[in-house]
């Protein structure tokens, strides 16, 4: 954002005009940057308690602020607002691969 003012008004009139013409996009601009904040900080509450859920699993380890360890090679990643996690399961044996994804398929409604 920005004005322009000649140089050659006096002190008083161009604060007049700062204040009148500025400061109200910038009072526009901190109340969106505080609800933008408010949100972020609620998503992230939301994240924080998804990932604490995951860790309550046996054999469950931090790895990162996003991320949860299960094995050597199987991790969960809490997306967004914690209500998505990405799962990456490489080398399961195909017989746990294949209970897992029908309790998957089942609770998706699929």
């Amino acid at each position: 954002m920005q004005i322009t003012v000649a140089d050659t008004r006096p002190a008083s009139e161009i604060a007049a005009e700062i204040t009148r013409r500025l400061l109200p996009r910038l009072d526009e601009a901190f109340v969106e940057y505080q609800r933008e904040r408010a949100e972020e900080e609620a998503r992230a509450a939301k994240r924080r308690a998804a990932l604490d859920d995951l860790l309550t699993l046996p054999g469950a380890a931090h790895m990162g602020d996003q991320t949860v360890r299960f094995g050597a090679r199987q991790y969960a990643v809490v997306k967004g607002d914690g209500s998505e996690v990405s799962l990456s399961l490489d080398y399961v044996p195909a017989a746990v691969a294949k209970r897992m994804l029908a309790i998957m398929q089942e609770a998706c409604g699929g």
